[in-house]
């Protein structure tokens, strides 16, 4: 029995909190991506994200005595996190259309047209069933594009692998994604990325991108004050993210 984190998709009405007293989790299952196998993909549509909030994360101290001090420490970062989302929301951050931004622009690149869902996330009406990580559980078919990605984050804000100045809050982003084909029967890709990796964020094997050493906030307070160069470093984590994906594709 141990601590681990509750991804953002499978909990966000609880994000502050973070924690739960459960075995460790399970990673979804990773394959890679056969481009040459796929030639034929030109065209990707992507689904509608599930609903995700902004995150703040540390390991408490207070978390080793029992459920009061579980109680808390979460008290205290649901706390933190509120703080955290307002002053974000000061810069108009929106961590949808950096990705959309991003990863369109990668995509391009690499000679893909994707096609966007509007709005980014699902609605509360058409909420669809989704596994523990986010990923949904079936697939319509489509016909106005060759394959079909469901994306979504799992974590996005700021985490501390403890606490004191030796373990800065950093940036951190753990996005998972799942590309199938356009019937929606064949699985043709899936993997969990993660930007700033500690250990209740590393599970299974996913791809680990380091995080920028001059995003680094030794207390909380530091953050607090932080303003823009917050924004900024999130930003830049989640655009790395987005790269990093299209690189697998």
């Amino acid at each position: 029995m141990g601590f681990h984190i509750v991804p953002v998709a499978l909990r966000p009405s609880i994000l502050g909190a973070l924690l739960t007293l459960t075995a460790c989790a399970t990673a979804p299952p990773q394959q890679s991506y056969n481009r040459a196998a796929n030639s034929q993909i030109k065209t990707i549509r992507v689904l509608p994200m599930r609903e995700s909030e902004t995150g703040l994360f540390f390991n408490s101290p207070g978390m080793q005595f029992g459920l009061i001090g579980a109680l808390i420490a979460t008290g205290d970062m649901a706390s933190k996190r509120s703080r955290l989302v307002q002053n974000l929301a000061a810069e108009h951050f929106d961590p949808q259309a950096i990705f959309k931004a991003r990863f369109n622009d990668t995509m391009q690149r690499r000679g893909y047209t994707i096609l966007w869902p509007v709005p980014m996330t699902e609605s509360q009406a058409s909420k669809v069933p989704r596994e523990r990580w986010g990923e949904r559980k079936a697939y319509a078919a489509l016909s106005d594009a060759d394959a079909q990605l469901d994306v979504n984050f799992g974590f996005m804000g700021y985490a501390a692998a403890g606490a004191g100045k030796s373990a800065p809050y950093r940036p951190t982003v753990s996005m998972s994604a799942r590309l199938v084909s356009a019937d929606g029967r064949a699985k043709l890709f899936s993997e969990t990325l993660n930007y700033n990796t500690i250990g209740a964020f590393n599970v299974g094997n996913p791809i680990n991108i380091s995080p920028d050493p001059a995003c680094a906030y030794p207390n909380f307070s530091d953050l607090q004050v932080a303003g823009a160069s917050s924004a900024q470093c999130l930003t830049a984590a989640i655009e790395a993210v987005a790269d990093k994906l299209a690189e697998q594709l």
